[in-house]
């Protein structure tokens, strides 16, 4: 399977977790158990956390149109009940800082 393209957004959070100091995977399969080929952008395995980059939710995207809404629903309900906790970024939220705050606020300080 080709290896999807690293955006702005993508390269950002990579760059903030390094300097939080937060192994991580990008592209992780976390559903093959259950014969998906679902991946979460990126998976932290300290916490046991993946986290999802939505981008285009201001101009309709994939990830706010009825199909795949749908369909990120399923990947995340399948997530937890596989006992992984899922966040979900914006493209904004990781570009403003916004997910590095809150990775600072609820994972670097209680570790």
């Amino acid at each position: 399977m080709k290896a999807k393209l690293k955006n702005e957004a993508n390269l950002c959070l990579e760059k903030h977790l390094r300097e939080l100091h937060v192994r991580f995977e990008a592209e992780y399969p976390f559903a093959r158990i259950i014969g998906r080929r679902w991946k979460f952008d990126y998976f932290l395995p300290e916490y046991h956390l993946g986290i999802e980059i939505n981008g285009g939710i201001w101009t309709r995207g994939r990830h706010t149109r009825g199909k795949g809404f749908q369909e990120d629903m399923m990947k995340k309900n399948h997530a937890t009940m596989l006992r992984y906790r899922v966040l979900e970024f914006s493209t904004e939220d990781v570009e403003r800082g916004r997910a590095k705050a809150f990775l600072l606020v609820h994972l670097v300080r209680k570790s």
